[in-house]
Parts: C-alpha cells; sequence; structure tokens
C-alpha cells in the first residue's frame, strides 16, 4: 500500500511538471510564471528583513529590554575626538588642537588699528619696537584664522619668546641683527620676502599708507612649513594650568594696567567675574 502511494505521488508530480512545462509555451502561461515570481521573491525578502530584524543577534529589538538605541547624526559621527591644547589648556578637535605653534608679527601702530586675527591667537606677547610704539607677536595653534595682520617686521627679542614654542615665525623683513640671527638660532622661517605671495598679500585702504597693509593666512603659512618638511606637532614642554576658580573664589572686580610709554600705548586689563578672564 505504501509503495502504491508514493508511486501515485511520483506520478503527480511527473504531471504537474509536464503542465507546468506546457503552460510555458503559452503567452497567458509565462505572464502567470512571472506574476507567481515576483510574488514569490516579496514575500521571501519580507520573510529576510523581518527574521535579521527581531531575531539576529545583532538587532537592536532583540535585547531583553526592548529598548532602541540612540539614531547619531552625520554630524556626530563625524563629530572629531577632543585633546588638550598645550597653548592654552582647552579642549579643540584632535588634529588641530597641538599643531605646531605658528608666531606672525602684527604691528600696533595706530593707522593699524584695528587688528584682525588676534582673538584667535592663543599667546601674545607685546613689546616696544621703537619710539614708544608696541608690537605683538600672536602665536596660533588650535585654531586657523584667514587673515592676520597686518604684518610686521622680526625683532631680535621677540625671536627668543618664538623660540618658547619651537615656533614658526612669519614677518616681513625685520631688523638686520634680527635677520642675522634667525638663522643662527635655527629660527624655522616664514619671512615674506621670500615666500611673497605664497602666503602674504596686501590690501589697500583708505587712508592706510603701504605698510599697514600686509596680511596672511594660518593655513597658507602652515601649508609652506609642511611642503619645508617641518614638524608639524609641536614639540615643546606644556603650559601648566589649573583648575577654574569657584564662583565665590572670585574677586568682583580689578584690573592691571600696563602703561608702554604713552596713552596711546597704555594697556588696562579689565577682570570678568563671570568667565573668570581678563579683558584688554
Amino acid at each position: 500500500m505504501e509503495n502504491e502511494f508514493n508511486l501515485k505521488r511520483r506520478r503527480t508530480l511527473s504531471e504537474i511538471w509536464a503542465d507546468f512545462k506546457q503552460s510555458l509555451k503559452t503567452p497567458q502561461g509565462r505572464k502567470k510564471f512571472v506574476v507567481f515570481m515576483f510574488f514569490f521573491i516579496l514575500v521571501l525578502l519580507t520573510g529576510l528583513t523581518i527574521y535579521d530584524r527581531y531575531f539576529t543577534k545583532d538587532s537592536i529589538f532583540s535585547s531583553k529590554d526592548k529598548s532602541i538605541l540612540p539614531i547619531l547624526t552625520e554630524e556626530e559621527k563625524n563629530k572629531e575626538k577632543k585633546a588638550i591644547s598645550h597653548l592654552d589648556g582647552q579642549l579643540y578637535g584632535e588634529s588641530t588642537a597641538n599643531r605646531h605653534p605658528m608666531a606672525i608679527m602684527v604691528e600696533n601702530h595706530p593707522d593699524a588699528r584695528p587688528q584682525t586675527g588676534l582673538d584667535k591667537a592663543k599667546v601674545i606677547y607685546e613689546a616696544i619696537t621703537e619710539g614708544g610704539i608696541t608690537r605683538f607677536m600672536a602665536v596660533f595653534g588650535p585654531e586657523s584664522v584667514s587673515k592676520v595682520g597686518p604684518v610686521r617686521s622680526a625683532r631680535s627679542y621677540f625671536l627668543d619668546w618664538a623660540l618658547e614654542f619651537d615656533a614658526f615665525y612669519a614677518h616681513v623683513g625685520g631688523s638686520s641683527d634680527a635677520l642675522a640671527l634667525i638663522p643662527q638660532i635655527g629660527i624655522k622661517d616664514l619671512n615674506q620676502f621670500r615666500y611673497g605671495t605664497e602666503a602674504f598679500w596686501r590690501v589697500s585702504e583708505s587712508g592706510r599708507a603701504t605698510e599697514h597693509t600686509m596680511y596672511t593666512d594660518t593655513d597658507k603659512l602652515w601649508a609652506i612649513a609642511a611642503k619645508n618638511k617641518w614638524d608639524m606637532n609641536s614639540s615643546f614642554d606644556p603650559l601648566q594650568f589649573k583648575d577654574q576658580a569657584s564662583d565665590a573664589q572670585r574677586p568682583e572686580s580689578q584690573s592691571v594696567v600696563v602703561n608702554f610709554s604713552t596713552d596711546t600705548y597704555k594697556v588696562e586689563w579689565k577682570y570678568n567675574k563671570k568667565d573668570n578672564f581678563y579683558e584688554r
């Protein structure tokens, strides 16, 4: 009886297969086959998707508490890890936090004011150059600035401060003693006289003499340093910073006055209790 049943079953399947092949010879049969295959594939894909989403190990729905993981935005995915800058002790993107310091000479003659880009410098030196006129050496690092200036000439005493950071040193010419000293003490020199329009340009402004119109771009200067195969990472002993004082420990108000020469160069720093720093 069992053998007879199996034989009948095989014969029935053979007949179905024969009918199927015969149906493919007609347009209507081929159309039915295409429709059948479409729905078969659709059901198969739906089943696989449900299995992968709800029953696989890595599915967000497979955890015991059924909690849904947060979905990160593209901005969050691309958010760079932070690192502490050796220049100011603040957090910046890891790729630039300790980029090799860039020192740029910026003038402070009244006709050169307001200067551009100094707010992004992390350390600024100010000293008298001649005639009671002061000049800045601004040290940049974590943040790039597309326009810094007006850029002026080198002076020998600024070179000592640049060496504290092993900084690249950008300037427009300089005093004879400074220019002679630069190669002797190993300053990584970015003199406008050598690099010209590769990183420097003049901006014609009404009422300003030519000597107050030279500007530069920190990224262009760092690009020259990289082309020169200079080390792009900082290599100085980090400055030391203490934790912020609490509000209760901060003074209500105080100021520091530095009178470099005349009233034009009399500088006052006023304490900002809320943000815990001095404002010039």
